[in-house]
């Protein structure tokens, strides 16, 4: 399966990760790495978008604020500067971006409430706010992401080994328990053979 690109509509704004094609290891049972890769994603967008940067991290969010939202009484409160765009003013938005679902090995984020998806959506496409003022922050590309997908790889693979020599002392356990059963089985059958021997 390809690396997902997001999906953005008026209902839903979400981005799905395959773990285990990602990873190239199954974590379905283990879903505290679906929450760390879900946050870790969520993470990137927000310290992208608080930076100033689209999809992608390489060009910034495009438009200055309209005069308008500049001249709002919000604007000057929160210290904002027209042409830093950071979308972060109210930060309702922002905060509603969160981990979706979790099914098998993929893990979903995105936004929840209706009106917040519908923020999401208009800033990521334009919709409402025109084309040359869409601001496309939401989501990841791959590359953003390397060094999370080998981060997760290589702790998904060291539990794994951990969980194989788990399993393996306890086959040897097993093993020299059952040599130890049948050494005893036979030194006592011996002993008995000896004592009805001897009889």
């Amino acid at each position: 399966m390809a690396f997902q690109k997001p999906k953005l509509s008026l209902t839903e704004v979400s981005q799905t990760f395959d773990l285990e094609d990602l990873l190239g290891v199954d974590v379905s049972d283990r879903p505290d790495i679906l929450v760390s890769f879900g946050q870790a994603v969520i993470d990137i967008i927000l310290d992208r978008t608080e930076d100033g940067k689209a999809i992608g991290g390489k060009r910034n969010l495009k438009k200055p604020y309209s005069k308008e939202y500049a001249a709002s009484d919000n604007f000057a409160a929160f210290g904002k500067s027209k042409n830093e765009i950071n979308m972060t003013l109210r930060g309702t938005m922002l905060n509603d971006l969160d981990i979706l679902k979790m099914e098998g090995s993929k893990v979903t984020v995105g936004f929840k409430d209706e009106l917040q998806i519908k923020k999401a959506f208009n800033h990521n496409t334009g919709d409402r706010i025109g084309k040359e003022n869409k601001r496309p922050f939401f989501g990841v590309r791959k590359g953003e992401i390397s060094d999370e997908i080998s981060e997760f790889k290589e702790s998904s693979t060291r539990q794994e080994t951990q969980e194989q020599a788990v399993v393996n002392d306890a086959i040897e356990l097993l093993e020299n328990r059952q040599i130890a059963e049948d050494i005893t089985e036979t030194l006592f059958a011996d002993l008995i053979g000896d004592i009805l021997g001897e009889s």
